[in-house]
């Protein structure tokens, strides 16, 4: 990403936000989650003293921080349970939750990696359970 503006083809517009929108704003999805995440507890904790359109009040922030809540439980039940029995398709409900937050978590730390120096440009493939 750090690179890409010189590879950029800037005659294709269309392309070239294509390119922008999944490699350059896709890295910061992570943030907007963990943001999302920390103001919604706030707007819990700390309810606004004034209505608009735009101000996260009761009862909605409660509804939205349960909603964020069931999510993770998902992610993390798709991410700790092992049986792949009759239960199968079951499991595919939490499928989706723990492989957006997986994915997730691998752009954060692939992010942090590169900010200190410590990515690798080459790809090197893991183990699968």
């Amino acid at each position: 990403i750090a690179l890409a503006r010189q590879f950029l083809p800037l005659h294709q517009p269309l392309l070239v936000w294509q390119v922008f929108s999944h490699k350059f704003l896709r890295p910061l999805v992570p943030f907007g989650m963990i943001g999302a995440a920390v103001f919604n507890v706030l707007a819990v904790l700390f309810p606004p003293q004034s209505k608009g359109l735009l101000i996260l009040s009761k009862p909605y922030s409660i509804i939205f921080l349960c909603l964020q809540t069931v999510f993770y439980v998902l992610a993390w039940i798709g991410m700790n349970v092992t049986d792949r029995g009759e239960k199968s398709k079951l499991l595919r409900l939490f499928y989706l939750p723990a492989f957006l937050t997986n994915s997730n978590w691998a752009a954060l730390m692939g992010f942090f990696k590169f900010r200190q120096g410590r990515q690798s440009h080459l790809w090197e493939r893991i183990q699968r359970r």
